[in-house]
């Protein structure tokens, strides 16, 4: 299950996913910024590129954007935890 943490870019996104990994840990120390839990950032083409198994930079914007919600299935399928996934999308 995908969770969208959907914001506009500097509004609290990072603050609030470092809340959530917090929470979520329940550790005697805080969570670093830079090891957050949750799942990637939606926009992060490492991820669209691995599951695709093509680069996203080979391809118009319009084949990306078909492509997208299946490379989400692929993610929520091999990750049986929620994945909370920042965003700053339309």
């Amino acid at each position: 299950m995908i969770t969208w943490l959907a914001s506009y870019p500097k509004s609290g996104n990072t603050w609030f996913r470092t809340l959530l990994t917090n929470y979520q840990r329940n550790a005697d120390a805080p969570a670093d910024i830079n090891q957050l839990d949750g799942g990637p950032i939606a926009s992060a083409r490492m991820w669209f590129d691995e599951w695709a198994g093509v680069e996203a930079s080979l391809l118009s914007d319009v084949v990306v954007e078909r492509l997208r919600p299946a490379v989400y299935r692929c993610l929520v399928r091999e990750n049986p935890q929620p994945l909370f996934m920042k965003t700053h999308d339309a």
